[in-house]
């Protein structure tokens, strides 16, 4: 990826000593919804709005960020849904004459999670106890009632790295210095190159994996693209509906042959998409590009399937914070079994 096609703005080697597992989680979803806004980490293309929000005590989607432009963890409160609890509900640039919101909702029972959810239709209601909805909004699968975990209760100091791209693709990821890794990541990117009937054109993984390489694993990826399994770590998609999974038909940009090699992942290869999907126009409106295809069940190409081009990111098989090219200036960080983009302006920090 030594040459990307969107404008990228990177903060990385964000440093956090949580006082508490809890205020490492609330600074966590501050930060996320802070660097998406511009308020921390010095992006000004591609920012999101705050369309309202709930610190536990009022709420209302009225365009009022209650989380604050400055960290202050107790305006982010965690309780059941049902009960007093804080949430907030981002709104994107406008990409391709759409709209697309973020709800980051703090209902959960244990400190470490939380739940992120995406839409293209605006969402609505909302109040202290419950956070609004949307008509087609979508969810990691296993994360739907529980949550995604975020970090592993520790008080120990973190790192955050996240980009931001002049589009409002974004990413995020942090883990515990010294580890080696991130075990916890976000991502939002939009597709490229998708059928004209393509009305879900938008990527999101969250994904907790406490171990290396972290949550950027074949694993996550096989289950976050293709739901093909159900005992996964909080990956995969739930349905606009709510009856099922996402399904997979995305070309991803191949660095390597074979599998991506960090994660041993069996349905990564690296292929002409036609081998497996044929001249349909359903699922590609390009098939000679080369690529890694995710996902080659046809059982899973389903009607609310993914179908376009991944842009910036591409799977990798490099050492953990590993940048290219090696010279600079950096486009590309390796973490977890992906490379990522940023801005070239330092690389991440991987003791």
């Amino acid at each position: 990826m030594a040459t990307l096609e969107k404008a990228w703005h990177a903060s990385l080697n964000v440093t956090r000593f949580p006082t508490s597992a809890i205020d490492l989680t609330r600074n966590q979803l501050w930060t996320i919804k802070a660097f998406l806004k511009g308020e921390t980490g010095g992006a000004t293309q591609g920012l999101w709005a705050c369309l309202g929000s709930s610190d536990g005590v009022t709420a209302a989607l009225d365009g009022t960020d209650r989380w604050g432009a400055a960290y202050n963890g107790a305006k982010i409160l965690r309780a059941p849904a049902g009960t007093a609890h804080s949430w907030l509900v981002l709104k994107s640039p406008l990409v391709a004459g759409s709209y697309w919101y973020l709800i980051i909702d703090f209902a959960s029972s244990s400190d470490a999670n939380a739940r992120f959810i995406f839409s293209k239709a605006a969402p609505t209601g909302g109040t202290t106890l419950n956070r609004p909805t949307a008509t087609d909004e979508f969810t990691n699968f296993k994360a739907v009632a529980t949550g995604t975990p975020l970090n592993a209760s520790s008080t120990l100091q973190h790192r955050y790295h996240m980009a931001l791209s002049d589009e409002g693709d974004f990413w995020f990821a942090s883990g515990q210095a010294g580890s080696g890794f991130c075990n916890f990541g976000l991502i939002g990117t939009w597709l490229a190159d998708g059928p004209a009937d393509e009305q879900y054109s938008l990527w999101m993984l969250a994904s907790y994996y406490n171990a290396v390489p972290g949550a950027f694993t074949s694993g996550s990826l096989n289950q976050s693209l293709t739901g093909l399994s159900a005992t996964g770590a909080c990956n995969s998609m739930q349905l606009p509906d709510g009856t099922g999974v996402k399904a997979a038909p995305i070309l991803m940009p191949s660095l390597n042959s074979g599998s991506d090699g960090a994660n041993g992942g069996s349905y990564l290869f690296t292929t002409d998409a036609r081998a497996y999907f044929g001249y349909d126009a359903k699922h590609f409106t390009y098939l000679d590009l080369p690529a890694q295809v995710l996902s080659v069940d046809e059982s899973n190409l389903i009607a609310y399937g993914y179908r376009g081009r991944l842009v910036d990111f591409a799977l990798g098989r490099a050492a953990q914070g590993t940048v290219e090219p090696p010279g600079g200036p950096y486009t590309s960080c390796q973490i977890g079994a992906l490379w990522l983009p940023i801005d070239g302006s330092v690389a991440p920090n991987f003791p």
